[in-house]
């Protein structure tokens, strides 16, 4: 029933309808509610690209899929199970380190993510065949022994059913779960074992050797670089002290502590960044609202926009490698800011023409530069680019300094000597012998920045050249513009991350940088 009172906008049917929905599922609504607006609530049944169930609902991932918010669990390189969410890439474990050397009783005693101090005793790795004469902490210059190893237990009288140099097994000590197993293996008296020290579990040795070797064999795509863990289903312990296999796990070990050294590097880096980073934000606010100029109102509305957005960025948790990069762009934008004072400058304190036809334009270059810097989305390729532009008009500047310092030599030399007065002198300096010298000497300069493309690092080379002039003319170089020279874009190389992957063409990279084409996985270096 309705109220006849009631305009026909406000009266909505309650009748509940069948509708089957774009996504295939049949729910009930109400009459008056459009399909269009009506939200499917049965969950999505895809699957991720993770192998997880995403967590969405079909209206909820028309547009794309929930991050998958289930435990990443993957085993980080120290063997150690990841904790974070499975959509976030994987960082360094913090949990303790549990590395040790069980023939010096010697205990790493360090988080996962930092570099290992190597047991520094003498290796006791020696058999009546072959022993090793290096510390315990290098890779062993022994080859393993393939002989039976011949001594009876103390304990039961049994014979060793291990090899030479090794840890010495026991029937009588074999784990429950292994028992029929090794056993049936044992009965051919023809079959060798080793045994795990760090778990205890005993393996022959053709399916052990077989198994490490599988562990490190990056020949046909890249391998985590990882401690071995132990092949039994339910065990997972690291590899460590097996002697024979002695010469993988060090060599792991020794490849982890150079990876662990550069996150660290990578990390103080990342906090020296933020903390600079902070600091001229600030700076830059305060010039920004010191200039009230009302027609640069505008492009300062959009400066401080820009700083105030990148500072709440550099507050989340970005990798070293993000953050370096947004400092790059945080100091090419200061750069820009810095060169458009100099140019306002220039105005007052101009007496030569050697670079007026190269700087013609340059306020509008340096709006195009702060603007192309401002951008979220800006690439390190681009970054490097406007940089190096940056750069390119510092060095048109200092050369147009240059040649304002030698024609205020020259002029200096006419009032002195000549008594000629000061308009005068500055009308004719410019026609003395010194300063066409110089002038020739800097054209050169003027016509390779203005027509070569620019390169990364090309300033430099430009740059002592240009001082090896200013050198020759006035015994020392004045910087025109204060700390231009001091601007550089730090390396964005290293990076942190929980697992690292190897090539067979030795490049080591984090996991989240790897290339996938189809079923194989791709080094980003060698692709």
């Amino acid at each position: 029933m309705v109220n006849c009172c009631k305009k026909d906008d406000e009266i909505k049917c309650k009748e509940l309808v069948t509708e089957t929905l774009d996504c295939g599922h049949t729910e009930n609504r109400e009459c008056h509610i459009p399909k269009s607006a009506f939200a499917c609530p049965h969950r999505c049944q895809e699957k991720l690209n993770c192998g997880h169930q995403c967590q969405g609902t079909c209206s909820t991932c028309k547009m794309g899929h929930r991050p998958c918010t289930e435990k990443c669990l993957k085993r980080l390189f120290c063997t150690h199970p990841c904790e974070r969410d499975c959509s976030e890439a994987c960082l360094p474990c913090p949990h303790w380190c549990n590395q040790y050397c069980k023939d010096h009783k010697w205990y790493c005693n360090k988080l996962c993510n930092r570099p290992c101090v190597p047991c520094k005793k003498s290796c006791n790795w020696k058999c009546p065949h072959a022993r090793c004469s290096r510390a315990c902490g290098q890779i062993c210059d022994r080859r393993p022994c393939n002989e039976p190893c011949h001594r009876k237990l103390p304990n039961c009288n049994h014979k060793c059913m291990g090899l030479c140099g090794e840890s010495c097994i026991c029937k009588c000590l074999l784990k429950d779960e292994q028992k029929s197993d090794i056993m049936s293996f044992a009965s051919n008296n023809v079959s060798k074992f080793v045994k795990l020290d760090d778990c205890g579990h005993v393996y022959e040795v053709g399916f052990l050797d077989s198994y490490m070797a599988a562990s490190t064999d990056n020949s046909s795509q890249p391998n985590l670089v990882q401690h071995i863990p132990c092949p039994w289903p339910t065990c997972g312990i690291p590899i460590w002290n097996c002697r024979r296999y002695g010469g993988i796990t060090k060599k792991i070990m020794l490849e982890l502590n150079t990876l662990k050294s550069q996150m660290m590097t990578a990390l103080r880096t990342q906090i020296e960044c933020k903390v600079t980073m902070e600091k001229d934000i600030n700076t830059l606010q305060e010039d920004i609202s010191l200039n009230k100029a009302s027609d640069e109102a505008l492009e300062s509305f959009m400066d401080k926009w820009f700083l105030k957005h990148l500072k709440e960025i550099i507050q989340k948790p970005l990798r070293p490698k993000e953050m370096v990069h947004r400092y790059n762009q945080l100091h090419t934008f200061k750069f820009a800011r810095v060169l458009e004072t100099a140019v306002i400058d220039r105005a007052t304190n101009k007496h030569t023409p050697i670079c007026e036809e190269a700087l013609d334009g340059v306020n509008m270059s340096l709006v195009n530069i702060k603007d192309k810097a401002r951008k979220n989305s800006i690439d390190t390729a681009n970054l490097m680019s406007i940089f190096e532009e940056c750069h390119t008009i510092r060095l048109l500047l200092e050369l147009e300094a240059a040649g304002n310092r030698a024609c205020q030599k020259e002029r200096q030399k006419l009032i002195e000597r000549h008594s000629i007065p000061h308009e005068q002198a500055r009308m004719i300096c410019c026609a003395s012998d010194d300063v066409i010298d110089i002038y020739d000497k800097l054209e050169p300069i003027i016509w390779q920045l203005t027509t070569t493309p620019n390169y990364s690092g090309r300033h430099i080379n430009i740059q002592e050249l240009l001082d090896s002039i200013i050198l020759e003319h006035f015994g020392s170089v004045e910087d025109r513009i204060q700390g231009g020279r001091d601007f550089k874009m730090r390396s964005t190389t290293d990076d942190v991350s929980g697992r690292w992957l190897n090539c067979k063409n030795g490049h080591t990279f984090p996991e989240y940088e790897l290339k996938k084409e189809g079923a194989r996985t791709l080094c980003p270096v060698c692709e």
